[in-house]
């Protein structure tokens, strides 16, 4: 599977990338998110996996634009890029530019799409905290959330 947003999207703060690779077919239900997507979020991996990215959407999150960015990667175009504000598993607000791009099979197919935060606009980086869990909790099965569809 091919794709450069998997390659660079740790930002230069040294942070782990924070990315999810979601289905190509509507709703683009989340297949894997890293460490770094947990850590931001705030969520543990079993309430991220199967949902879809209504997980993190509140009152200031532009589902619209969210909408357009994943139809102009599933119509098949190289890579597209959108600011969006998500919240936290606390409900705390934050802006990021988020970039999906298609990963292709061997056939050239796409077979999925990762969705990587290029950018924390808000808070600054420095800022924002990071979620109280460690790694280990994180990826360990806690309570289900079900915000998605």
């Amino acid at each position: 599977v091919q794709g450069a947003a998997a390659a660079s999207a740790a930002g230069s703060s040294g942070q782990p990338a924070a990315q999810l690779l979601l289905e190509v077919q509507h709703p683009h239900r989340i297949m894997w998110a890293s460490m770094g997507w947990l850590e931001l979020t705030g969520y543990r991996l079993n309430e991220t996996l199967g949902n879809t990215l209504a997980l993190y959407q509140g009152a200031s999150t532009d589902a619209a634009a969210i909408a357009q960015l994943l139809r102009a990667a599933a119509a098949g175009g190289p890579s597209a890029s959108a600011v969006v504000c998500h919240y936290t598993r606390t409900g705390r607000r934050f802006q990021h530019v988020l970039k999906l791009e298609p990963l292709r099979d061997g056939s050239s197919t796409d077979a999925s799409f990762i969705l990587a935060t290029c950018a924390l606009l808000y808070p600054a980086p420095g800022e924002f905290a990071p979620s109280p869990l460690t790694p280990d909790q994180l990826a360990q099965d806690g309570p289900s959330v079900d915000k998605g569809p």
